[in-house]
């Protein structure tokens, strides 16, 4: 029988710079972007060779805007710090910056959407049992991602998928069947709900 897991509070560092200068890198070029949080690969300005990814969620001077970023970021890397799993991205470290907080993790340059085009049968299979094997491992401790998709499984240097963003991530009690946030288009049509991400945002971040 599983067990649902007991989670470590979530650790960041907080600093009085940008990530990118208390890191020591330099940004190289956007990986993604959508709103106020976007990904973007930098680089280590000792070591051309040696670059992460950085997840930054920007928010505005705003304290409504501050405690929904905030609430975000600490859910993702609340998770993320307390799994290990070989199909699951790791993080390096976390950072509250003035404006911004960023998650930096390992880099890999292209997702499962992007390189689906050109997979054989062969590694298809072997991505989808990798992904299937970190789910499986996450939902034996109660843990459900919340927003599987193509977009979200990286494919490292070696050939294995890495599954990321856990953003939406959950601790689901027993019996219980009530989820939150996903991409629309991904959803079950069992798990279409009646309220938004904003609405559970809302009642979370007021505790």
């Amino acid at each position: 029988m599983s067990t649902m897991m007991n989670l470590h509070p979530e650790v960041y560092e907080t600093y009085s710079v940008s990530a990118t200068e208390a890191l020591g890198l330099k940004e190289d070029k956007k990986l993604a972007k959508g709103g106020s949080c976007q990904v973007v690969v930098a680089t280590d300005v000792n070591d051309p060779a040696k670059r992460k990814a950085l997840k930054k969620l920007m928010f505005l001077d705003d304290e409504r805007d501050y405690r929904k970023k905030r609430f975000y970021f600490c859910n993702e890397i609340r998770f993320l710090q307390n799994v290990q799993h070989p199909n699951i991205i790791q993080v390096d470290k976390a950072l509250a910056c003035p404006g911004e907080f960023v998650i930096a993790m390992e880099y890999h340059p292209i997702d499962l959407y992007r390189a689906m085009p050109c997979l054989t049968d062969a590694e298809i299979t072997k991505y989808f049992t990798q992904v299937v094997d970190a789910l499986l491992y996450l939902h034996d401790r109660h843990i459900v991602h919340g927003d599987v998709k193509l977009e979200n499984v990286l494919i490292d240097m070696q050939g294995n998928a890495k599954l990321c963003d856990f953003g939406m991530a959950q601790l689901i009690p027993n019996k219980s069947s009530k989820l939150w946030g996903g991409t629309r288009a991904y959803t079950g049509p069992e798990y279409i709900i009646d309220h938004t991400v904003e609405d559970v945002y809302t009642k979370k971040a007021a505790h």
